[in-house]
């Protein structure tokens, strides 16, 4: 049996609108034999994410929320870096300035081979 293939989808979310609702389309139609998806939701306000979230998994994404303070968070990159480095992905996709700036640490992150 092959080896599942680790994507992990990081972006920032505010409410669920048109690029949230496009990434619930884009997981609901990846084929769960072939792929492990999990969506690091970068929460700065605590909107209600109960339902979106439920769907999420029901399809079997995996759901990880870390609380940041702004879009510039020293302490998330840090608290990203050593997610990634324990999730070692396949793919990642970061989709907001903090997420982005993750990985650019990626070739020289310390201790973490990927």
């Amino acid at each position: 049996m092959q080896r599942k293939a680790r994507i992990c989808h990081i972006f920032k979310i505010t409410g669920v609108s048109g690029s949230e609702n496009h990434l619930l389309t884009l997981a609901s139609h990846l084929d769960r034999s072939r792929y492990l998806l999990t969506f690091c939701l970068l929460v700065e306000r605590e909107p209600d994410l109960s339902a979106y979230i439920a769907t999420l998994e029901a399809i079997g994404v995996e759901v990880v929320r870390f609380p940041i303070r702004a879009d510039l968070d020293p302490l998330l990159l840090w608290r990203l870096v050593r997610f990634l480095c324990v999730q070692r992905p396949d793919a990642f996709t970061p989709i907001s300035f903090t997420a982005i700036s993750t990985a650019h640490w990626r070739p020289g992150w310390p201790g973490c081979r990927m």
